[in-house]
């Protein structure tokens, strides 16, 4: 089988090269080395979660006027080395009167994140250095119902997160 790839006397000859032998083949003698690397590498996915415990926030009761009043928590956070990005967007630019177009501005602050929107689309966007600073932040917003007509009023926010790669 080996007759086509040289002779054996005491060891291999192809070609002119002596591969093995000496004393009966005890001795390594390697030949013709040929090398090649082998790469081992592998990427994760950016993952993100987010969870506000209280998403439906009743801010007044009757009437009574709350003030710098928790809200909710929220655990927000990547699986990334530079943080997340958290961006939050209102849809009425305040608490909107129902049936009119009166405003009632409001500070939501979100742990290191401020947010006062003044008009409908309104947003913030802030890059968050750690990516556990929203392990459980508290959520509390702000307003002053001092003069506000009577009525009901609403804002929705919407908290979207995203990882910094």
């Amino acid at each position: 089988a080996f007759a086509d790839r040289g002779s054996w006397n005491g060891g291999w000859n192809h070609g002119g090269h002596n591969c093995g032998g000496g004393d009966g083949g005890t001795d390594t003698v390697l030949c013709d080395i040929e090398t090649e690397e082998l790469e081992i590498k592998g990427f994760i996915e950016c993952e993100c979660e987010l969870d506000i415990d209280n998403a439906y926030i009743t801010l007044f009761e009757g009437a009574s006027i709350e003030s710098d009043t928790e809200v909710a928590t929220i655990t927000a956070g990547c699986n990334t080395k530079d943080g997340f990005n958290v961006k939050l967007t209102s849809e009425n630019g305040g608490l909107l009167l129902d049936g009119h177009d009166d405003l009632l501005a409001y500070t939501l602050e979100m742990g290191s994140v401020s947010f006062s929107p003044m008009v409908a689309g309104d947003s913030v966007d802030v890059d968050v250095a750690y990516a556990d600073a929203f392990a459980s932040a508290a959520m509390s917003v702000t307003a002053d119902a001092t003069g506000a007509y009577a009525g009901h009023y609403s804002d929705t926010v919407t908290v979207e997160i995203g990882g910094i790669l």
